[in-house]
């Protein structure tokens, strides 16, 4: 089979995975409670953090969920879809 001439949604969301993750880990780093906190996580939580951040279609809401991230983690608190009871 020859190669892929026509990306497929999930090649674009890949692509929006890579080129923003790293802007939005650059944005998390710069404040250090928040990143130390998030970094404590374990991966079964942090995992699902990201997703939520990255699963959002639009730009504008993808920051919004990654400042309740940012202050949630620097408060010491899990994002509130992953809180328990």
């Amino acid at each position: 089979m020859g190669p892929k001439f026509f990306p497929t949604p999930q090649d674009f969301r890949s692509w929006l995975e890579e080129n923003h993750r790293q802007e939005y880990e650059k944005k998390i780093k710069e404040n250090k409670k928040a990143w130390d906190f998030f970094q404590s996580l374990p991966p079964s939580v942090r995992k699902p953090s990201i997703w939520y951040i990255m699963s959002a279609k639009r730009e504008d809401t993808r920051l919004r969920r990654l400042d309740t991230l940012i202050q949630c983690s620097e408060e010491g608190l899990r994002i509130p879809q992953l809180r328990r009871g």
